[in-house]
């Protein structure tokens, strides 16, 4: 199940590109930076009938003119039939674009770090063999950000630090940082950190503890979190005897996650999320958000 833990993994990554040299560095290779950046398709079907479509792939070059590409995997569990999409993925994309690829993957447990982190070798074991290692960033080698000056200084880093440990002993001190970091951060980059925060938590006690660290540490104009705006809703509608509370407050949801986007939804548009009190359809919507281009990539061909 894909899940917004998984999501906000990879989507951190075509946020800030940059992300990828100081997590490499953190993690003990020496990486270049980056010069140029260009988000490619992450379709990588051929002639196969079955699509193959990657979290996250960019096109980089580095100062001394070093062309390569990154494919972004966010993985929680071992999946025996990864690695062989990570295989497949780098020979398609050596193929179509003549240039070295790297597959990144983004462990967010011990066991899945220790997995993904194997050479995986293909063939019989007669010299045949293709292998891949992809380079693996999980708990052992992303730091928690547990200090104010770290995640003031880099909260793109910190919201990865979150995603990685959010099942870890360390997060308590995590959010403890970020929430003390959080009024010194630029205005544009306080609702991001808060947001995406907030769907790596979910609806959970941890969710509840963030949103009151925000609600103490900041006094912002944003208004609630995300998951805090379906439950003022829910609460507003009980109060008024109104059974489409819930959905009010997922319809508000869905409107914050889709301006966090930046993509552009016509007046028509905004109003018909709001008039939708049909959960099932909304929670479908918000599924499709964090790999959508444009409202058509939502509300499909009826947008």
């Amino acid at each position: 199940m894909v899940t917004n833990q998984h999501e906000i993994g990879h989507i951190l990554f075509e946020d800030d590109p940059g992300l990828i040299t100081r997590a490499l560095r953190q993690a003990g290779l020496d990486f270049p930076d980056l010069v140029k950046v260009e988000e490619l398709s992450t379709d990588l079907s051929t002639v196969d009938p079955v699509e193959r479509r990657a979290d996250y792939v960019m096109r980089f070059q580095t100062p001394d003119g070093l062309d390569g590409i990154a494919v972004i995997e966010v993985q929680r569990s071992e999946k025996p039939q990864k690695p062989t999409a990570w295989g497949y993925y780098g020979m398609v994309l050596t193929n179509r674009h003549d240039m070295p690829v790297m597959v990144i993957v983004i462990a967010t447990t011990a066991a899945c770090e220790r997995w993904a982190g194997r050479r995986f070798d293909f063939g019989m074991g007669f010299g045949d063999q293709l292998s891949v290692r992809p380079i693996v960033l999980g708990p052992s080698n992303v730091a928690a950000v547990t200090d104010a000056e770290t995640a003031r200084d880099d909260p793109i880093y910190a919201i990865l630090s979150a995603v990685v440990h959010r099942d870890r002993k360390a997060i308590g001190a995590i959010l403890d940082a970020v929430g003390e970091a959080l009024p010194e951060m630029p205005e544009e980059i306080k609702p991001v950190v808060i947001n995406y925060i907030e769907l790596i938590l979910g609806k959970s006690p941890l969710g509840d503890l963030w949103r009151n660290k925000v609600a103490l540490n900041i006094d912002s104009p944003l208004g609630p979190t995300l998951r805090g705006l379906v439950d003022k809703a829910m609460a507003k509608g009980k109060a008024e005897g109104k059974a489409e509370g819930k959905a009010e407050g997922e319809a508000e949801f869905l409107l914050t996650a889709i301006k966090m986007r930046g993509i552009e939804l016509t007046e028509a548009q905004s109003e018909r999320v709001k008039a939708t009190t049909d959960e099932p359809v909304l929670e479908q919507w918000l599924a499709r958000v964090f790999d959508a281009a444009s409202a058509l990539d939502i509300f499909g061909d009826e947008a």
